[in-house]
């Protein structure tokens, strides 16, 4: 395509123009826990969604225009890959765009149908039930989805067919890490229906299968097209011919991977009132190009020029947007979280062990300094406790982030025999020095990553730690951290926000095949008589009336053991061109959201 070559060198110029551009300005109430909607289905008798009435035209959508093409800028990607069961987290900014998820969403705890139509787990919590809307869904090489389709996205993730390829070694081990939760993936009961047989509670499952998900596991693709993709371990010819079921098509010849993703409009997408659904969610313009471009500065210059439509932004370049003619900002509230891992201190041997030493360094953080210093009360909310923030299912008062109090931290570390005689002098127990990393590396989605963890080092150094900061790459951190590389370490992140925390809770504490666990083998002693039943019961709790308060009371007791730090959650701006009338991003759902809400001049 023409206009992306010349869009390329474009870019490459207006980046040479904007190579000294210093993006100079920064910017950026919870309740008690209520009872979320019930989670357990859809919300009928299994009947797709009933159409709704077109709305009034307004000014706005009358200066709306279909076709065109969009230019989308994002600062980074996971792995790159097509297959939906090989990505990472960042991999949804490209999978949102040609794929669909089995379960719809609307943002935060918003479900709705989708490839399935209606959902319900049983009273055990064990078995969930989907029913597929049979032959409505086209893909992209004209095939029809059904329910074999499904079964078989399923059964490769977590069943049978899972087993086989991390026999070929297509996944790792982590890949299919879920599966261990999993009896089996069912056919039936009836023609149009799949079930998944849990061997614990799961009341979480249609949210990680729907797209307010923060993975691209729920994508559901064509098996006929997987197995003619087939290669020596599994599906690698996918990577080279992906076929998907959403509003646009994979351009392949304009298509460089891990660079470039090009998009054009899939006319026969399924999502349309026509189709029993609510609304359509078809995009307007015609073709779409994904491109990383992980400088500030080039991104702006593009917006500046018109060559970009929509660019991933962070707090400090919202002044420069501001000061573009006619561009605008999209907010993306609650879309991602600081995540604080004290790393494996589960060893009895690491400074990390005691309890009180976890929650001493909690106190010694200055979260005043973070979000008035650092950042910005707008761009940032410390009223977080890890993965949960004040709109997540469990939130609470109860769970705001401990007082800077330098006191109480000493007054802990004394009580555990550390710090010597005023609890400062930064010794363990056998009066021998702590020392220890902090890793973490420079976030699209948080800037300045590597100078709060400058600040933790500086607030650790109130104790006499020897910290030293350890910036490195993304995708070779996170993978060092997976290989268990940095015992007794620091991990300072971002990680996507949810409004279900299930997931993440039971890999943490109920799953050490999960590498982000926070417990070493919660079966073992001490987890088995403290953490691993106090985590049982609260992610087993099947009633949607007491459900939030249950996972509060549980977040409350797993705030205090401290394995995870409070942190806090951040707002992410998305820079509009001149050319765009509006986008609407979802809220607690990270990455590129709803793309057919963007509407072009």
């Amino acid at each position: 395509m023409t206009l992306n070559r010349l869009f390329n060198a474009r870019l490459l110029l207006a980046f040479g123009l904007a190579a000294g551009l210093i993006a100079a300005v920064a910017c950026g109430g919870a309740s008690e826990p209520a009872a979320p909607a019930a989670p357990a289905s859809s919300g009928g008798s299994g009947s797709s969604a009933a159409p709704t009435a077109m709305p009034e035209a307004t000014e706005a959508m009358m200066a709306e225009s279909s076709g065109g093409h969009v230019n989308l800028l994002v600062t980074n990607i996971g792995n790159g890959k097509f297959d939906p069961f090989l990505t990472e987290g960042e991999d949804l900014k490209f999978q949102r765009i040609f794929q669909v998820a089995m379960v719809g969403g609307g943002g935060g705890s918003e479900l709705t149908p989708a490839v399935a139509k209606d959902w319900s787990v049983s009273d055990d919590g064990l078995t969930w039930t989907f029913t597929v809307n049979d032959g409505t869904i086209t893909a992209h090489d004209g095939s029809v989805i059904t329910r074999d389709d499904v079964f078989f996205n399923l059964d490769s993730r977590m069943g049978e067919e899972a087993a086989s390829l991390l026999a070929a070694t297509y996944y790792e081990p982590r890949d299919v890490a879920f599966a261990e939760r999993v009896d089996q993936v069912l056919k039936g009961p009836a023609d149009d229906q799949v079930q998944v047989v849990f061997n614990t509670v799961r009341l979480d499952f249609a949210f990680n299968w729907s797209e307010n998900a923060q993975g691209a596991d729920a994508m559901i693709v064509p098996e006929a097209a997987m197995r003619a993709r087939t290669g020596a371990n599994g599906f690698e010819g996918y990577e080279d011919d992906p076929i998907g079921i959403g509003s646009m098509m994979v351009n392949m010849d304009e298509t460089i991977h891990e660079q470039r993703y090009s998009f054009e409009k899939f006319d026969d997408f399924f999502w349309t009132p026509a189709n029993g659904y609510s609304e359509d969610r078809s995009v307007t313009f015609d073709t779409l190009t994904m491109e990383l471009v992980p400088e500030p500065a080039a991104r702006l210059a593009a917006l500046r020029s018109g060559d970009a439509q929509l660019i991933e932004a962070n707090i400090n370049m919202i002044g420069d947007i501001e000061g573009i003619d006619g561009a605008g900002i999209a907010w993306q509230k609650e879309s991602s979280y600081n995540w604080v891992v004290y790393v494996d201190c589960w060893d009895e041997s690491l400074w990390c062990f005691p309890v009180e030493a976890r929650q001493a360094a909690e106190y010694a953080i200055n979260k005043d300094a973070i979000a008035n210093g650092l950042y910005t009360p707008e761009s940032v909310n410390m009223d977080s406790w890890s993965h949960v923030t004040p709109n997540s299912l469990g939130w609470g008062e109860n769970l705001r982030p401990r007082p800077y109090d330098v006191a109480k931290a000493k007054e802990l570390l004394m009580s555990i025999g550390y710090g010597g005689a005023d609890g400062s002098d930064g010794t363990d127990a056998n009066g021998e020095q702590i020392s220890f990393k902090v890793y973490t590396w420079e976030a699209g989605d948080l800037p300045l990553l590597p100078d709060l963890a400058q600040l933790y080092q500086d607030f650790w150094g109130e104790l006499g730690w020897e910290v030293e900061v350890v910036v490195g790459d993304a995708a070779a951190t996170r993978q060092q951290w997976n290989n268990r590389e940095f015992p007794g370490d620091v991990l300072v992140r971002t990680n996507e926000a949810r409004f279900d925390g299930t997931s993440i809770t039971q890999g943490g504490y109920l799953n050490p095949a999960i590498a982000w666990r926070a417990v070493d083998n919660y079966e073992n002693e001490p987890w088995s008589s403290t953490t691993t039943p106090i985590v049982e019961q609260g992610l087993s709790d099947l009633n949607p009336a007491t459900r939030a308060a249950s996972y509060n009371e549980m977040y409350d007791y797993l705030q205090d053991q401290t394995y995870w730090g409070d942190g806090f959650n951040t707002n992410v701006p998305w820079g509009l061109g001149s050319d765009v009338a509006s986008y609407e991003p979802w809220s607690l759902v990270p990455y590129v959201t709803a793309i057919w809400t963007l509407r072009l001049k």
